[in-house]
């Protein structure tokens, strides 16, 4: 099974700002069987942010369907240049 691009991919601070040299962190709610094996709630993926808010490098992921539990969800933080939190965590069903 294919994995496919994270479904947002811009991000913008509370003031709809592009967050500009920030960065997301993008994990599990818990540990799951993937299509490849198991995959651990605890792997983080950061994915740095160019200056429109954009994601320079878009993760690969699998959809929740594929997942065993297909119930698991994906938990979004974004921070800013300098590492604040400035939304999330928020979750997402791929």
């Amino acid at each position: 099974m294919a994995k496919t691009a994270f479904p947002i991919t811009v991000f913008y601070d509370p003031f709809g700002a592009p967050l500009a040299g920030g960065s997301v962190l993008i994990y599990l709610t818990s540990d799951v069987l993937s299509p490849s094996g198991q995959i651990c709630g605890s792997m983080r993926i950061t994915a740095k942010l160019d200056n429109t808010g954009t994601m320079i490098s878009v993760p690969q992921v699998y959809a929740c369907s594929l997942l065993n539990p297909s119930s698991v969800q994906y938990v979004v933080t974004a921070y800013n240049a300098t590492g604040e939190r400035v939304s999330g965590p928020d979750f997402v069903t791929v």
